[in-house]
Protein backbone atom coordinates (compact mmCIF):
# COMPACT_ATOMS: atom_id res chain seq x y z
CA UNK A 1 0.00 0.00 0.00
CA UNK A 2 2.49 2.39 0.87
CA UNK A 3 4.41 1.81 -2.65
CA UNK A 4 1.12 2.84 -4.18
CA UNK A 5 0.48 5.76 -2.31
CA UNK A 6 3.95 7.19 -3.54
CA UNK A 7 2.45 7.02 -6.67
CA UNK A 8 0.68 10.66 -6.41
CA UNK A 9 1.29 14.34 -7.14
CA UNK A 10 -0.12 17.12 -5.34
CA UNK A 11 -3.04 18.39 -6.59
CA UNK A 12 -3.37 21.18 -9.39
CA UNK A 13 -4.83 24.53 -8.25
CA UNK A 14 -4.00 25.41 -11.87
CA UNK A 15 -6.27 22.83 -13.77
CA UNK A 16 -8.96 24.23 -16.25
CA UNK A 17 -11.42 23.44 -18.89
CA UNK A 18 -14.66 24.76 -20.71
CA UNK A 19 -15.02 21.74 -22.67
CA UNK A 20 -18.79 21.07 -22.61
CA UNK A 21 -18.84 17.24 -21.23
CA UNK A 22 -16.56 18.61 -17.90
CA UNK A 23 -19.07 21.16 -17.28
CA UNK A 24 -22.20 19.13 -17.73
CA UNK A 25 -20.64 16.60 -15.31
CA UNK A 26 -19.82 19.15 -12.86
CA UNK A 27 -23.58 20.84 -13.37
CA UNK A 28 -24.70 17.71 -12.38
CA UNK A 29 -22.69 16.45 -8.87
CA UNK A 30 -23.43 19.93 -8.06
CA UNK A 31 -27.01 20.32 -8.45
CA UNK A 32 -28.06 16.51 -6.76
CA UNK A 33 -25.82 17.14 -3.99
CA UNK A 34 -24.25 20.29 -3.33
CA UNK A 35 -26.30 23.35 -4.42
CA UNK A 36 -28.42 23.05 -1.24
CA UNK A 37 -25.16 23.14 1.09
CA UNK A 38 -24.59 26.00 2.97
CA UNK A 39 -21.52 26.10 4.49
CA UNK A 40 -20.87 29.14 7.47
CA UNK A 41 -17.70 30.28 8.06
CA UNK A 42 -15.21 33.18 9.41
CA UNK A 43 -12.69 35.03 7.39
CA UNK A 44 -12.86 36.86 3.72
CA UNK A 45 -14.46 35.74 1.23
CA UNK A 46 -12.70 33.34 -1.19
CA UNK A 47 -13.03 34.58 -4.58
CA UNK A 48 -13.76 30.96 -6.26
CA UNK A 49 -16.87 29.77 -5.81
CA UNK A 50 -17.20 26.28 -3.99
CA UNK A 51 -18.77 25.15 -7.38
CA UNK A 52 -15.61 26.04 -8.93
CA UNK A 53 -13.23 23.74 -6.40
CA UNK A 54 -15.54 20.79 -7.45
CA UNK A 55 -14.92 21.64 -10.75
CA UNK A 56 -11.01 21.82 -10.37
CA UNK A 57 -11.17 18.53 -8.32
CA UNK A 58 -13.30 16.81 -10.91
CA UNK A 59 -11.01 17.70 -13.61
CA UNK A 60 -7.83 16.75 -11.80
CA UNK A 61 -9.40 13.58 -10.82
CA UNK A 62 -10.88 12.91 -14.42
CA UNK A 63 -7.03 13.54 -15.67
CA UNK A 64 -5.92 11.38 -13.54
CA UNK A 65 -7.61 8.66 -14.68
CA UNK A 66 -6.97 9.26 -18.23
CA UNK A 67 -3.21 8.63 -17.53
CA UNK A 68 -2.82 6.45 -14.51
CA UNK A 69 -5.62 5.25 -12.59
CA UNK A 70 -3.98 4.11 -9.62
CA UNK A 71 -1.94 7.50 -8.99
CA UNK A 72 -3.18 9.53 -6.28
CA UNK A 73 -3.88 13.13 -5.60
CA UNK A 74 -1.91 14.78 -2.60
CA UNK A 75 -4.32 17.09 -0.70
CA UNK A 76 -4.38 19.57 2.18
CA UNK A 77 -6.74 18.85 4.21
CA UNK A 78 -5.76 21.54 6.78
CA UNK A 79 -7.03 24.86 6.52
CA UNK A 80 -3.29 26.47 6.87
CA UNK A 81 -2.39 24.81 3.45
CA UNK A 82 -4.59 27.08 1.35
CA UNK A 83 -4.22 30.35 0.60
CA UNK A 84 -6.86 31.56 -1.55
CA UNK A 85 -4.86 35.08 -2.44
CA UNK A 86 -1.96 34.23 -3.20
CA UNK A 87 -0.23 34.77 -6.72
CA UNK A 88 0.77 31.41 -6.13
CA UNK A 89 -3.01 29.77 -6.89
CA UNK A 90 -3.71 31.93 -9.70
CA UNK A 91 -8.10 30.48 -9.36
CA UNK A 92 -8.06 31.40 -5.81
CA UNK A 93 -9.24 28.24 -4.14
CA UNK A 94 -9.67 28.49 -0.60
CA UNK A 95 -10.11 26.06 2.28
CA UNK A 96 -13.41 25.34 1.04
CA UNK A 97 -11.54 22.24 -0.89
CA UNK A 98 -11.45 20.61 2.34
CA UNK A 99 -15.15 20.36 2.10
CA UNK A 100 -15.79 19.42 -1.16
CA UNK A 101 -13.43 16.53 -0.69
CA UNK A 102 -15.05 15.09 2.53
CA UNK A 103 -18.35 15.65 0.46
CA UNK A 104 -16.84 13.26 -2.09
CA UNK A 105 -15.94 10.63 0.27
CA UNK A 106 -18.56 10.31 2.17
CA UNK A 107 -20.87 9.80 -0.84
CA UNK A 108 -18.12 7.15 -2.15
CA UNK A 109 -16.90 8.65 -4.53
CA UNK A 110 -13.48 9.37 -3.43
CA UNK A 111 -11.06 6.88 -1.91
CA UNK A 112 -9.24 8.98 1.16
CA UNK A 113 -5.96 7.81 3.03
CA UNK A 114 -5.34 10.46 5.82
CA UNK A 115 -1.81 12.22 5.90
CA UNK A 116 0.53 12.03 8.67
CA UNK A 117 4.01 13.15 9.92
CA UNK A 118 4.11 16.02 7.65
CA UNK A 119 2.43 13.60 4.56
CA UNK A 120 -0.92 14.86 2.92
CA UNK A 121 -3.50 12.93 2.68
CA UNK A 122 -4.14 10.92 -0.40
CA UNK A 123 -7.40 10.74 -2.37
CA UNK A 124 -8.07 8.77 -5.73
CA UNK A 125 -11.33 8.26 -7.82
CA UNK A 126 -13.76 5.70 -6.40
CA UNK A 127 -15.30 3.10 -9.18
CA UNK A 128 -18.14 4.69 -8.95
CA UNK A 129 -16.48 7.96 -9.93
CA UNK A 130 -15.05 6.01 -12.68
CA UNK A 131 -18.55 4.88 -13.90
CA UNK A 132 -19.61 8.78 -14.42
CA UNK A 133 -15.58 9.38 -16.26
CA UNK A 134 -16.43 6.41 -18.87
CA UNK A 135 -19.62 8.58 -19.36
CA UNK A 136 -17.77 11.39 -20.62
CA UNK A 137 -14.67 12.42 -23.28
CA UNK A 138 -12.58 15.48 -22.73
CA UNK A 139 -9.92 15.40 -24.90
CA UNK A 140 -6.64 16.29 -23.03
CA UNK A 141 -5.63 19.56 -25.53
CA UNK A 142 -9.17 20.86 -24.48
CA UNK A 143 -7.36 20.90 -20.64
CA UNK A 144 -4.91 23.66 -19.37
CA UNK A 145 -2.86 22.01 -17.44
CA UNK A 146 -0.78 25.49 -15.76
CA UNK A 147 -3.57 27.89 -16.23
CA UNK A 148 -2.09 31.49 -15.00
CA UNK A 149 0.26 29.67 -12.63
CA UNK A 150 2.79 31.42 -11.48
CA UNK A 151 6.46 31.05 -13.04
CA UNK A 152 8.54 32.77 -10.84
CA UNK A 153 9.03 31.85 -6.86
CA UNK A 154 10.23 33.35 -4.36
CA UNK A 155 11.09 31.64 -1.34
CA UNK A 156 12.14 31.75 2.45
CA UNK A 157 14.93 30.88 4.29
CA UNK A 158 16.89 27.53 3.49
CA UNK A 159 19.52 25.67 1.75
CA UNK A 160 20.62 26.30 -1.28
CA UNK A 161 18.59 23.29 -3.02
CA UNK A 162 14.77 24.01 -3.78
CA UNK A 163 12.37 22.10 -1.26
CA UNK A 164 8.50 22.43 -0.83
CA UNK A 165 9.40 22.84 3.09
CA UNK A 166 10.58 26.56 2.17
CA UNK A 167 7.84 29.03 2.48
CA UNK A 168 6.73 30.60 -0.92
CA UNK A 169 6.82 34.67 -0.51
CA UNK A 170 4.68 37.09 -1.71
CA UNK A 171 6.16 39.83 -3.32
CA UNK A 172 5.21 42.91 -5.60
CA UNK A 173 6.53 42.76 -9.62
CA UNK A 174 9.25 45.02 -10.72
CA UNK A 175 10.30 45.49 -14.40
CA UNK A 176 12.74 42.72 -13.70
CA UNK A 177 10.31 40.51 -12.84
CA UNK A 178 8.21 41.45 -15.78
CA UNK A 179 11.04 40.53 -18.10
CA UNK A 180 12.14 37.16 -16.56
CA UNK A 181 8.48 35.94 -16.73
CA UNK A 182 8.24 37.14 -19.87
CA UNK A 183 10.67 34.99 -21.20
CA UNK A 184 9.34 31.97 -19.15
CA UNK A 185 5.78 32.52 -20.46
CA UNK A 186 7.11 32.06 -23.90
CA UNK A 187 9.25 28.98 -23.17
CA UNK A 188 7.02 27.48 -21.82
CA UNK A 189 4.38 27.93 -24.53
CA UNK A 190 6.90 26.65 -27.01
CA UNK A 191 7.48 23.16 -24.56
CA UNK A 192 3.60 22.95 -24.58
CA UNK A 193 3.42 23.06 -28.58
CA UNK A 194 6.01 20.96 -28.70
CA UNK A 195 6.27 16.76 -28.71
CA UNK A 196 8.97 16.03 -25.83
CA UNK A 197 9.44 12.42 -25.14
CA UNK A 198 11.79 9.28 -24.56
CA UNK A 199 11.85 6.71 -27.37
CA UNK A 200 12.66 3.43 -25.69
CA UNK A 201 9.64 3.96 -23.59
CA UNK A 202 6.60 1.77 -24.10
CA UNK A 203 4.48 3.25 -21.53
CA UNK A 204 5.01 6.95 -20.36
CA UNK A 205 6.31 6.87 -17.37
CA UNK A 206 9.21 5.83 -14.79
CA UNK A 207 9.34 4.20 -11.77
CA UNK A 208 12.55 5.32 -9.80
CA UNK A 209 13.39 3.58 -6.44
CA UNK A 210 14.00 5.86 -3.64
CA UNK A 211 17.61 5.53 -3.00
CA UNK A 212 17.91 7.89 0.55
CA UNK A 213 15.79 9.49 3.13
CA UNK A 214 13.06 8.13 5.04
CA UNK A 215 11.30 7.07 2.26
CA UNK A 216 14.43 4.93 0.50
CA UNK A 217 13.21 1.30 -0.77
CA UNK A 218 9.95 2.87 -2.11
CA UNK A 219 8.98 3.60 -5.90
CA UNK A 220 7.99 7.01 -7.05
CA UNK A 221 6.55 7.21 -10.47
CA UNK A 222 7.80 9.92 -13.12
CA UNK A 223 5.09 10.66 -15.78
CA UNK A 224 6.75 11.73 -19.19
CA UNK A 225 3.90 13.82 -20.51
CA UNK A 226 2.82 17.67 -21.74
CA UNK A 227 1.38 18.24 -17.84
CA UNK A 228 4.81 18.00 -16.90
CA UNK A 229 7.08 19.91 -18.71
CA UNK A 230 6.04 23.49 -17.29
CA UNK A 231 8.90 25.06 -16.13
CA UNK A 232 9.30 27.82 -13.53
CA UNK A 233 12.41 30.09 -11.58
CA UNK A 234 12.91 29.34 -7.86
CA UNK A 235 14.72 31.88 -6.06
CA UNK A 236 16.16 31.87 -2.55
CA UNK A 237 16.27 33.49 1.17
CA UNK A 238 14.22 36.18 0.12
CA UNK A 239 16.09 37.67 -2.94
CA UNK A 240 16.39 37.91 -6.49
CA UNK A 241 19.72 37.27 -7.03
CA UNK A 242 20.18 34.23 -4.95
CA UNK A 243 19.12 31.01 -6.83
CA UNK A 244 17.33 31.75 -9.35
CA UNK A 245 17.42 28.14 -11.20
CA UNK A 246 14.72 26.75 -14.10
CA UNK A 247 12.72 23.38 -12.20
CA UNK A 248 10.18 21.49 -12.96
CA UNK A 249 10.59 19.83 -16.34
CA UNK A 250 9.89 15.86 -16.61
CA UNK A 251 14.08 15.57 -17.95
CA UNK A 252 15.22 16.83 -14.66
CA UNK A 253 13.76 13.39 -12.58
CA UNK A 254 15.62 10.81 -14.92
CA UNK A 255 18.48 9.25 -14.58
CA UNK A 256 21.34 10.47 -17.17
CA UNK A 257 21.30 6.99 -19.21
CA UNK A 258 17.79 7.44 -19.91
CA UNK A 259 18.39 11.11 -21.33
CA UNK A 260 20.32 9.88 -24.19
CA UNK A 261 16.56 9.06 -25.86
CA UNK A 262 14.99 12.17 -25.27
CA UNK A 263 13.22 13.00 -28.66
CA UNK A 264 11.91 16.92 -29.25
CA UNK A 265 9.46 16.89 -32.33
CA UNK A 266 10.89 13.42 -33.07
CA UNK A 267 14.02 14.49 -33.62
CA UNK A 268 17.33 12.41 -31.91
CA UNK A 269 18.75 15.21 -28.99
CA UNK A 270 22.25 15.85 -27.75
CA UNK A 271 23.13 16.78 -24.38
CA UNK A 272 25.84 19.66 -24.03
CA UNK A 273 27.22 20.61 -20.70
CA UNK A 274 29.34 23.29 -18.92
CA UNK A 275 32.84 21.70 -17.38
CA UNK A 276 33.14 22.48 -13.78
CA UNK A 277 30.38 25.31 -14.03
CA UNK A 278 30.70 26.36 -10.46
CA UNK A 279 34.39 26.56 -9.94
CA UNK A 280 34.87 28.41 -13.71
CA UNK A 281 32.13 30.55 -12.02
CA UNK A 282 34.16 31.16 -8.89
CA UNK A 283 37.91 31.30 -10.79
CA UNK A 284 36.62 33.89 -13.27
CA UNK A 285 35.21 35.93 -9.94
CA UNK A 286 38.66 36.31 -8.36
CA UNK A 287 40.77 36.82 -11.65
CA UNK A 288 42.16 33.09 -11.52
CA UNK A 289 43.23 30.57 -14.59
CA UNK A 290 40.35 28.16 -15.50
CA UNK A 291 40.98 24.57 -15.27
CA UNK A 292 39.70 21.91 -17.73
CA UNK A 293 39.02 19.46 -15.10
CA UNK A 294 39.84 20.94 -11.49
CA UNK A 295 38.07 17.64 -10.07
CA UNK A 296 40.45 15.92 -10.80
CA UNK A 297 43.28 15.95 -7.76
CA UNK A 298 47.07 15.42 -8.75
CA UNK A 299 47.58 12.50 -5.93
CA UNK A 300 44.92 9.63 -5.02
CA UNK A 301 44.10 10.66 -1.33
CA UNK A 302 42.62 6.80 -0.70
CA UNK A 303 45.10 4.60 -3.03
CA UNK A 304 43.61 1.66 -1.35
CA UNK A 305 40.34 2.54 -1.72
CA UNK A 306 39.03 0.52 -4.77
CA UNK A 307 35.48 1.31 -4.29
CA UNK A 308 35.27 4.85 -4.52
CA UNK A 309 35.89 7.29 -7.68
CA UNK A 310 37.80 9.75 -6.02
CA UNK A 311 37.31 12.66 -9.21
CA UNK A 312 32.73 11.87 -8.34
CA UNK A 313 33.16 12.17 -4.69
CA UNK A 314 35.31 15.25 -4.90
CA UNK A 315 32.68 17.30 -7.08
CA UNK A 316 30.24 16.49 -5.04
CA UNK A 317 31.94 16.75 -1.80
CA UNK A 318 33.30 20.64 -3.16
CA UNK A 319 29.45 21.76 -4.17
CA UNK A 320 28.19 20.60 -1.00
CA UNK A 321 30.85 22.81 0.86
CA UNK A 322 30.23 25.78 -1.12
CA UNK A 323 26.49 25.55 -0.69
CA UNK A 324 26.64 24.73 3.35
CA UNK A 325 27.40 27.20 6.01
CA UNK A 326 30.04 24.76 7.98
CA UNK A 327 32.29 21.97 7.16
CA UNK A 328 30.18 19.82 9.51
CA UNK A 329 26.48 20.64 7.65
CA UNK A 330 28.58 20.22 4.54
CA UNK A 331 29.78 16.44 5.42
CA UNK A 332 26.54 15.43 6.66
CA UNK A 333 24.72 16.99 3.32
CA UNK A 334 27.13 14.85 1.33
CA UNK A 335 26.38 11.42 3.12
CA UNK A 336 22.83 12.06 2.91
CA UNK A 337 22.59 12.27 -0.64
CA UNK A 338 24.47 9.13 -0.97
CA UNK A 339 22.35 6.05 -2.75
CA UNK A 340 21.93 3.33 0.51
CA UNK A 341 24.70 0.90 0.48
CA UNK A 342 26.96 3.16 -1.52
CA UNK A 343 30.85 3.11 -0.11
CA UNK A 344 30.72 6.94 -0.41
CA UNK A 345 27.61 7.34 2.39
CA UNK A 346 30.56 5.76 4.80
CA UNK A 347 33.19 8.31 4.69
CA UNK A 348 33.79 9.78 7.87
CA UNK A 349 34.18 13.41 8.39
CA UNK A 350 37.88 12.75 9.13
CA UNK A 351 38.19 11.52 5.52
CA UNK A 352 36.03 13.80 3.99
CA UNK A 353 38.26 16.49 5.74
CA UNK A 354 41.08 15.33 4.02
CA UNK A 355 39.02 15.01 0.52
CA UNK A 356 38.51 18.27 1.14
CA UNK A 357 41.62 19.67 2.33
CA UNK A 358 43.28 18.15 -0.79
CA UNK A 359 41.53 20.38 -3.01
CA UNK A 360 41.42 23.18 -1.12
CA UNK A 361 45.27 22.68 -0.94
CA UNK A 362 45.39 22.28 -5.29
CA UNK A 363 42.98 25.66 -5.11
CA UNK A 364 44.50 27.41 -2.29
CA UNK A 365 42.68 30.89 -3.56
CA UNK A 366 39.10 28.80 -3.47
CA UNK A 367 39.57 28.00 0.38
CA UNK A 368 37.84 31.62 1.44
CA UNK A 369 34.78 30.37 -0.24
CA UNK A 370 34.16 27.31 1.13
CA UNK A 371 31.20 26.63 3.54
CA UNK A 372 30.18 29.68 3.19
CA UNK A 373 26.48 29.47 1.20
CA UNK A 374 28.81 30.80 -1.74
CA UNK A 375 26.62 28.38 -3.95
CA UNK A 376 23.75 30.09 -3.75
CA UNK A 377 25.39 33.18 -5.81
CA UNK A 378 26.86 31.01 -7.85
CA UNK A 379 23.42 29.42 -8.80
CA UNK A 380 21.93 32.66 -9.58
CA UNK A 381 24.95 33.54 -12.19
CA UNK A 382 24.49 30.06 -13.75
CA UNK A 383 20.72 30.69 -14.13
CA UNK A 384 21.59 34.26 -16.06
CA UNK A 385 23.69 32.03 -18.20
CA UNK A 386 20.83 29.30 -18.73
CA UNK A 387 18.30 32.29 -19.33
CA UNK A 388 20.00 33.81 -22.31
CA UNK A 389 20.22 30.04 -23.43
CA UNK A 390 16.62 29.43 -23.48
CA UNK A 391 15.85 33.10 -24.84
CA UNK A 392 17.80 32.52 -28.01
CA UNK A 393 15.98 29.19 -28.76
CA UNK A 394 12.87 30.23 -27.93
CA UNK A 395 13.13 33.19 -29.99
CA UNK A 396 14.00 30.80 -32.63
CA UNK A 397 11.06 28.52 -32.23
CA UNK A 398 13.31 25.44 -30.97
CA UNK A 399 12.55 23.66 -27.97
CA UNK A 400 15.87 22.92 -25.65
CA UNK A 401 15.43 21.54 -22.25
CA UNK A 402 17.35 23.14 -19.46
CA UNK A 403 19.23 20.59 -16.73
CA UNK A 404 20.73 24.17 -14.32
CA UNK A 405 24.07 23.02 -16.29
CA UNK A 406 23.56 21.33 -19.12
CA UNK A 407 21.11 21.69 -22.35
CA UNK A 408 19.58 19.04 -24.38
CA UNK A 409 18.69 20.11 -28.02
CA UNK A 410 17.43 18.75 -31.46
CA UNK A 411 20.38 17.35 -33.36
CA UNK A 412 20.01 19.52 -35.99
CA UNK A 413 21.13 22.49 -33.26
CA UNK A 414 24.16 21.05 -31.59
CA UNK A 415 27.10 23.49 -33.10
CA UNK A 416 24.25 26.33 -32.42
CA UNK A 417 23.98 25.48 -29.03
CA UNK A 418 27.56 25.10 -28.02
CA UNK A 419 28.34 28.83 -29.97
CA UNK A 420 25.22 30.13 -27.93
CA UNK A 421 26.55 28.96 -24.61
CA UNK A 422 29.77 29.90 -25.37
CA UNK A 423 28.47 33.23 -25.84
CA UNK A 424 26.31 33.26 -22.58
CA UNK A 425 29.35 32.22 -20.42
CA UNK A 426 31.39 34.84 -21.68
CA UNK A 427 29.11 37.57 -21.26
CA UNK A 428 28.82 36.36 -17.40
CA UNK A 429 32.34 35.35 -16.74
CA UNK A 430 34.50 37.33 -19.61
CA UNK A 431 36.74 34.29 -20.76
CA UNK A 432 36.20 30.94 -22.30
CA UNK A 433 33.94 28.34 -20.60
CA UNK A 434 34.44 24.62 -21.23
CA UNK A 435 31.71 22.48 -22.40
CA UNK A 436 31.16 19.25 -23.12
CA UNK A 437 29.00 16.49 -24.68
CA UNK A 438 27.64 13.25 -25.62
CA UNK A 439 26.71 12.07 -28.89
CA UNK A 440 27.53 13.44 -32.87
CA UNK A 441 24.88 16.48 -33.94
CA UNK A 442 23.29 16.18 -37.56
CA UNK A 443 24.38 19.67 -37.78
CA UNK A 444 27.83 18.60 -37.20
CA UNK A 445 27.79 15.81 -39.91
CA UNK A 446 26.95 18.28 -42.56
CA UNK A 447 29.64 20.59 -41.29
CA UNK A 448 32.48 18.32 -41.84
CA UNK A 449 31.25 16.85 -45.06
CA UNK A 450 31.32 20.50 -45.90
CA UNK A 451 34.41 21.22 -45.24
CA UNK A 452 36.26 18.58 -46.44
CA UNK A 453 33.99 16.93 -49.45
CA UNK A 454 34.32 13.65 -47.63
CA UNK A 455 31.89 11.70 -45.73
CA UNK A 456 33.16 12.10 -42.10
CA UNK A 457 34.25 8.35 -40.43
CA UNK A 458 31.58 9.33 -37.80
CA UNK A 459 28.10 8.99 -37.85
CA UNK A 460 25.69 11.84 -36.39
CA UNK A 461 23.04 9.95 -33.57
CA UNK A 462 20.79 7.60 -34.09
CA UNK A 463 17.69 6.38 -32.41
CA UNK A 464 15.38 3.09 -32.32
CA UNK A 465 11.85 4.31 -31.81
CA UNK A 466 9.88 1.31 -29.78
CA UNK A 467 5.97 0.69 -30.70
CA UNK A 468 4.70 3.07 -27.52
CA UNK A 469 6.72 6.16 -28.70
CA UNK A 470 5.12 5.98 -31.73
CA UNK A 471 2.06 5.12 -30.72
CA UNK A 472 2.09 8.27 -28.56
CA UNK A 473 4.01 10.13 -31.34
CA UNK A 474 0.91 9.60 -34.07
CA UNK A 475 -1.68 10.55 -31.32
CA UNK A 476 -0.03 14.08 -30.66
Amino acid sequence: MEDSLNNSRPIDVHVWSDYPEINHLVDALWETYFELIEVIRRGPKSKATKKSHLKVLLLDLYVCWVNDPTMYLAVHMSKSGWKANSRYNALHLSSQMIDVVRKLVDLEYLEFHKGYEGRLSRIRATDRLHFLFHSIVVPLPAISFHHSQEVLELRGDGDAEVSTSKPKLEYSDTDATAEMRAVLRAYNDLLRRSHLDICSLEQPFIDRSITKGPRQGQKIRIHIDHRHTFVKRVFNKGSWELGGRFYGGWWQFIDKDLRSDIMINDQPTVEIDYKSMHITLLLAQIKQKSYYDPYTLNKSIFPERNDLDQRKVVKQLVLMALNASDRKTAFSAFRGDQPTGHSAKKLTNVELTKLLDAFVEEYPDLAPFMCTGKGLELMYIDSCIAEHVIDHFTDLGVPILCLHDSFIVPFDHVLELRAVMVKAGSSATKRFMFTEKEGVGLDEWFSAYENTGQQPDFEPKQVVRCDGYMGRLGAS
